[in-house]
């Protein structure tokens, strides 16, 4: 199997004509999940409900051949993809790619939606509707779009079939924009649940969207999915 960081940065015709499964895994909770409180960069473990849901993800998993197993550094989607590896003994070893870390919120972070409104009224208002404006002190959103393209390059002439990646909400909602071709002018279109399974299928340079925020691993564990659903 080629390496996966060697490639191309094309976001779009990153891959040969076979066909590869891309599989995104959200994280599991953390306690600000809980909360709803906004994360951004910064690093918390999995809550004790956010361990059981990475078990009932990596029994799930345990499935699947995996050809590749990729995460963010960051502490909750790293404890996540070691679950998915020590699940599956003969799989591969999850590989810790800084370039999936999650956005930097700046001063938004450890903020609830509400306290958000309060305190960055305006600030809140433009960034939902303005792809250009940033959190006060934050990441940008095309610099955010530019290391997903860099990290899709990495992956360029992957022979894998299957890769599964393990990451973040909105490093998610720019790594399918990327792969589909989409520049939303405001908000990213797409939202990925705590614990939630999504597939893409790429061939060449087309991309499908196979499914997205599957929970029903959660379900069969017998762990709550209405309040992810709130979230």
């Amino acid at each position: 199997m080629r390496d996966y960081t060697r490639g191309n940065a094309n976001a779009r015709a990153f891959l040969t004509e076979a066909v590869v499964r891309l599989i995104l895994v959200r994280h599991g909770e953390t306690d600000w999940n809980r909360h709803a409180r906004l994360q951004g960069s910064t690093d918390l473990p999995l809550s004790q409900t956010g361990r059981a849901q990475g078990l009932a993800v990596s029994k799930r998993l345990s499935r699947e051949k995996i050809d590749v197993l990729v995460s963010s550094p960051l502490l909750r989607a790293a404890e996540t993809a070691r679950m998915i590896s020590d699940a599956r003994p003969a799989g591969p070893s999850p590989r810790f790619e800084p370039l999936l870390a999650e956005i930097h919120l700046g001063a938004w972070e450890g903020l609830t939606l509400e306290e958000l409104r309060q305190r960055f009224p305006r600030e809140l208002d433009r960034w939902r509707t303005d792809p250009r404006a940033v959190p006060p002190g934050g990441e940008p959103r095309r610099s955010t779009a530019a290391r997903i393209r860099s990290f899709i390059g990495r992956l360029a002439g992957n022979s894998a079939e299957t890769v599964v990646i393990v990451g973040h909400l909105l490093v998610f909602q720019a790594l399918i924009c990327a792969l589909m071709g989409i520049s939303p002018r405001s908000r990213w279109p797409f939202h990925l649940y705590a614990a939630s399974l999504s597939e893409l299928r790429t061939e060449g340079s087309t991309t499908s969207i196979i499914q997205l925020n599957n929970l029903s691993h959660l379900d069969a564990a017998g762990l709550d999915v209405e309040s992810i659903r709130d979230r």
